[in-house]
């Protein structure tokens, strides 16, 4: 789908599965040839795609970099046909691991990420990042009650990145971590370990070199985890939103 206005406008995609998952995503402003991603799993119950759009009229090719959490990556080449989608699923490549993922094509292209767990009972798609950076802002989090919140690293470096974790809590009050992510890898922070039991928690996280940052957020449901996410909610419905009130 391309969106072209005659003025500045903001644009949203909603789409809703029939298993009741949903996922929500903002819009691409600008194509790139270099697209990263800090998240990604092939894990029990879980489904990675990568949607990759050609808007050139000449076929183009892509390469796909996955980094596991152990410093190991794997690259493979692919042709993206003119004007056309091509969609990768990760499970084909990648079976059952956590990774992190850098697309980088000929030309610029859109690239997004899709992600079902539990089977498809939740889902969660978002576009990635365009450029790594040493400064990461994450304003919505909470570790209260079941929620479960990560923090996803990718470090494209050779060398390892030392991070400075900033969480502000619900008065105010700032407390600092400090944690170490490997050479070019995948690296996971699990936010509960550090401040348990916070209904709010914002994140900032400082990088000593540009690096990839998402984060993730995990509510357990009848049927599965609602997901909230870097740019996307996935499980909107009134369970969800009651949780979210909640710990707000």
């Amino acid at each position: 789908l391309k969106l072209v206005a005659s003025q500045p406008v903001a644009a949203e995609r909603s789409v809703y599965l029939p298993s009741g998952a949903a996922h929500l995503a903002t819009g691409i402003e600008h194509l790139s040839r270099r697209w990263w991603f800090a998240e990604g799993s092939t894990t029990d119950g879980v489904t990675t795609t990568l949607q990759l759009l050609n808007p050139w009229p000449q076929q183009i090719a892509a390469t796909l970099q996955v980094m596991s959490e152990d410093g190991t990556s794997l690259t493979r080449r692919y042709a993206i046909p003119a004007e056309a989608r091509l969609v990768l699923t990760l499970n084909d490549v990648v079976p059952a691991l956590p990774f992190a993922m850098q697309v980088e094509a000929e030309r610029p292209i859109a690239a997004e990420r899709l992600m079902l767990l539990d089977n498809g009972a939740s889902a969660t798609a978002t576009a990635g990042a365009t450029a790594p950076a040493t400064r990461w802002t994450f304003v919505e989090g909470s570790t209260a009650a079941t929620a479960e919140q990560f923090l996803l690293i990718a470090n494209p470096n050779r060398a390892s990145v030392g991070l400075e974790l900033t969480y502000v809590l619900a008065d105010g009050t700032r407390e600092q971590r400090t944690e170490t992510a490997p050479g070019m890898s995948r690296f996971t922070i699990f936010v509960n370990e550090h401040l348990p039991d916070q209904p709010i928690l914002t994140t900032i996280i400082t990088a000593e070199r540009p690096i990839i940052a998402e984060r993730s957020i995990f509510v357990p449901g009848a049927n599965g985890r609602f997901v909230l996410d870097a740019a996307a909610l996935a499980g909107v419905i009134e369970e969800c939103r009651a949780y979210i009130e909640d710990v707000a």
